[in-house]
């Protein structure tokens, strides 16, 4: 008897050691998955995109500063009713200005100093509380300003350093994503993003990548969450799944099929330079950004040979993408990148120099080393 119960005891060692979670995500070794998994498939292809059945109507707001203050590029834009807020994340700034493009202020406090941060790696804000929160992400630094004043109320010293990303979650908690770091099988892998109370001080979440944890990378597109109405999302770095996460987990909620420009498993199991190289000697196709709006959901593309916008009209289950935005026509064309403004509205943005060429250079007063001008489509 003891023999069989030792032969038993084995094998249900090898079936627990043996079996491989195949899943994106993992918490204690445990996933949660959403059985109402919604699957797209963007229509990689030219001429897919007519302007006209997405946008209804466009508008450009130049930002105006004065020649000491210039964004040198947009990494990320959040609004309120009555602010914008634009990262300068390459110079580590933060500008204010109001809905009409009149500049506020700026939050630029690079330094070894107290109060001031060594890296602007990420941001957001609570218009609720009115608060502002800049991520230090190098030095394990959360620095809240005040709205509207921009003086800093607060530090927060998190338990983390290398951080990319914060989102703001149930008012006192940051969701953040730790990005690309290697590590050794015989080392402890610490978790790729975590749900930490700042106010508590406690990790309640801690969720790893099983695959494609170890190429973590965003390049220059710098966004890793969205939200809408009570749903807030998460996407990985090089992948084409989003994941929906609330109280309860993360669960799968969208997965975007590439067809032959999907990336194989077997390269998420590459070291980091190796997995690179082959996406882009293949061609992979990748999700860098994703929004949900009011009638549509948004994903930016990305492969080495092209990028595109992919929107689905959730009303009329229709697909469009657009391969051509880089050609600015007056009225009819898509900025490179976009940001979600609202449940109708996003933005982009383009150079003063394509800005002249659209209104004409004797409509207006705007010289080609000004800010960028910012582009609001709103959404039909």
């Amino acid at each position: 008897m003891k023999y069989i119960f030792l032969t038993l005891l084995i094998f249900l060692n090898c079936n627990c050691t043996n079996k491989k979670d195949n899943s994106a995500f993992g918490q204690s070794g445990s996933r949660n998955i959403n059985k109402n998994l919604i699957t797209l498939v963007p229509p990689m292809r030219r001429g897919e995109c007519n302007f006209e059945n997405i946008v209804d109507r466009t508008e450009y707001l130049p930002l105006y500063t004065n020649d000491s203050v210039l964004i040198s590029r947009i990494s990320d834009i959040k609004a309120t009713e009555e602010r914008l807020f634009v990262a300068d994340y390459k110079e580590s700034k933060l500008f204010i200005f109001d809905r009409m493009g009149n500049f506020l202020g700026l939050i630029d406090h690079i330094g070894e100093g107290p109060e001031q941060y060594k890296r602007l790696c990420s941001f957001d804000i609570d218009p609720k509380l009115k608060k502002v929160y800049l991520l230090d992400g190098d030095m394990g630094k959360v620095f809240i300003y005040d709205y509207y004043t921009m003086a800093l109320n607060e530090i927060i010293y998190l338990p983390y350093k290398n951080v990319d990303h914060i989102k703001l979650f149930k008012d006192t908690s940051f969701l953040m994503e730790f990005g690309f770091r290697e590590f050794s099988k015989n080392k402890k892998k610490s978790p790729n993003w975590v749900r930490y109370d700042f106010r508590k001080k406690e990790t309640s979440d801690s969720f790893f990548y099983f695959l494609n944890g170890d190429i973590a990378y965003r390049g220059r597109n710098q966004v890793a969450f969205s939200t809408y109405e009570n749903k807030l999302f998460y996407w990985t770095a090089l992948g084409d799944r989003v994941y929906l996460y609330d109280t309860n987990g993360l669960y799968e909620f969208m997965r975007l099929d590439f067809g032959e420009y999907s990336i194989p498993e077997e390269v998420y199991r590459l070291n980091y330079s190796n997995a690179l190289l082959e996406m882009r000697n293949k061609h992979y196709a990748r999700l860098e950004r994703f929004y949900e709006l009011d009638k549509w959901y948004y994903a930016s593309i990305a492969r080495a040979d092209m990028s595109a916008h992919f929107f689905y009209n959730k009303e009329h289950n229709r697909s469009f993408i657009d391969l051509s935005f880089m050609m600015v026509k007056k009225g009819d064309f898509i900025t490179p990148e976009l940001f979600k403004i609202s449940e109708q509205v996003m933005c982009g943005y383009i150079s003063p120099e394509q800005y002249l060429n659209i209104i004409g250079e004797s409509q207006i007063n705007i010289k080609l080393e000004d800010n960028p001008i910012l582009v609001f489509y709103t959404l039909k």
